[in-house]
């Protein structure tokens, strides 16, 4: 579907849903905890997103349920909300209760389903026995594991290595039957292409839903932006050894530049390698990146698009072979690193620049103080930013224990491929400055951007302008 017919059917959605009454925003808030923490509108959510993912929009309407029961609704990718109050309800369809239900109340077809699923599992007689329903117009009633195998068998997947890399108790000899039917207890993986284990811990709410993960990733997850398997090519080794009798601390950059909040937790790392073990995860790769590769014993790295995803599986796999102690986030840039930490308990602690009002969503600072360990402000200005968010938004004036205060002073080490610096004249030029002796230069570092303080540098400009006589 393009993107003009695609909008032209969300706001039709929209609009149908709300006006039916039938979508309980409080519910869909208690149940979707990133869609209350995003602060954005729950039923915009539900049409946009929610519905493809298989969120329930009330307690009343169960999705995979309607979507499983009724095969004109499901892979049709269609708001099953919307087409129960358009379609469904006239004609008298479930909205929650036994998937099976649907098939019971017609014996005929019950009777004949039941004579053909007495066929085996090879190919062949999985071909006739979909081709018979083909011709009858009766796919709807099939049950849902052979929906689900003749759905992916007609998919463009490799399974040629599904055996030689799984190890549990094979139910079939069909890799994409024995699939279904083990990946709920197993969690196979389909090398090169999907890893059941990933997915389900990279996206909780597909977890929580109980549909067949594979099936989501190809009918949903890939054009929602979803990550199906782990990159291993974003893990490199460092250039420190790895030592057994060491503790490891992961050290999270939103990138690896030769600026400030990165160099600054660089110059940490560099530090703390003395006693640790060191691993970076850096988010976006940059111009010093070679530097922060020397400085470990393992880096994972352009993993913007993915951070939670890709930082939690990394992690999780770090905990078997190592034991760690801590992770030190340096930015609230890095904050979906933040979450794969709590969720395996690892303890955690936040190195704080960005004012909470410059910071979107809303809330992002009040997740940092209840997921961290100890949270690091360089002065009382910034803390006290966060203090008033947490008072705004969750109504608590007590200063929480894990907030401190830590000047930062100047930076311990600067790698020597740091950047260049620009000359005098080629700053006159830039500014366009005719007189250099006769002006003066308020120097600002990093983005023009609203979460560096952008404003605090025009004020000072501002008063220097205003006093400066010279």
């Amino acid at each position: 579907m393009n993107k003009l017919k695609r909008l032209v059917r969300d706001i039709r959605d929209y609009y149908v849903i709300k006006n039916s009454g039938l979508f309980d925003a409080n519910y869909y808030l208690t149940n979707n905890t990133d869609v209350r923490h995003a602060d954005i509108n729950p039923l915009k959510h539900y049409v946009k997103h929610g519905a493809l993912e298989g969120r329930n929009p009330s307690a009343e309407f169960d999705a995979f349920f309607y979507d499983n029961t009724y095969d004109d609704v499901r892979g049709n990718c269609v708001n099953s909300l919307a087409h129960y109050i358009l379609y469904g309800k006239k004609e008298g369809r479930l909205t929650k209760g036994d998937k099976n239900k649907a098939l019971q109340d017609n014996p005929q077809i019950n009777q004949e389903i039941s004579a053909i699923c007495g066929l085996t599992n090879s190919d062949n007689n999985r071909k006739s026995m979909l081709n018979e329903l083909r011709k009858r117009n009766e796919l709807s009633v099939l049950p849902v594991e052979e929906k689900e195998y003749f759905f992916l068998k007609e998919k463009s997947i490799d399974w040629s290595k599904y055996f030689e890399n799984n190890e549990h108790i094979f139910e079939s000899t069909d890799p994409v039957l024995d699939y279904i039917r083990s990946w709920l207890k197993f969690k196979p993986t389909i090398p090169g292409f999907f890893d059941t284990e990933f997915y389900l811990d990279s996206y909780p709410d597909i977890k929580k839903s109980g549909v067949n993960p594979l099936m989501h990733f190809i009918k949903n997850g890939r054009s929602e932006g979803r990550v199906g398997i782990f990159d291993q090519s974003k893990v490199s080794k460092g250039g420190l050894d790895f030592d057994l009798q060491k503790e490891t601390i992961v050290f999270v950059s939103h990138e690896s530049s030769a600026t400030g909040a990165p160099l600054l937790g660089y110059g940490i790392a560099h530090t703390l390698a003395k006693k640790y073990n060191i691993v970076h995860i850096v988010l976006k790769k940059s111009n010093i990146h070679q530097v922060f590769v020397e400085g470990c014993d393992l880096i994972l790295h352009d993993i913007q698009q993915s951070a939670y995803t890709s930082s939690y599986f990394f992690l999780k796999n770090l905990l078997k072979s190592r034991s760690i102690k801590c992770m030190i986030i340096n930015s609230v840039v890095g904050y979906q690193a933040m979450y794969a930490a709590f969720k395996l308990n690892i303890p955690l602690v936040f190195l704080v620049h960005e004012f909470a009002d410059y910071m979107r969503p809303f809330g992002t600072m009040i997740d940092v103080i209840f997921h961290s360990d100890y949270v690091v402000t360089p002065a009382a200005v910034i803390q006290d930013s966060m203090l008033k968010e947490l008072k705004r938004f969750a109504n608590q004036s007590i200063k929480p224990q894990n907030l401190n205060i830590y000047p930062q002073g100047k930076l311990p080490f600067i790698p020597d491929t740091y950047g260049e610096n620009d000359s005098v004249e080629s700053l006159c030029r830039k500014f366009r400055i005719e007189h250099p002796d006769e002006a003066r230069i308020i120097v600002g570092s990093g983005y023009v951007q609203i979460r560096k303080g952008v404003d605090l540098f025009i004020a000072v400009a501002r008063y220097v302008k205003k006093l400066y006589k010279g």
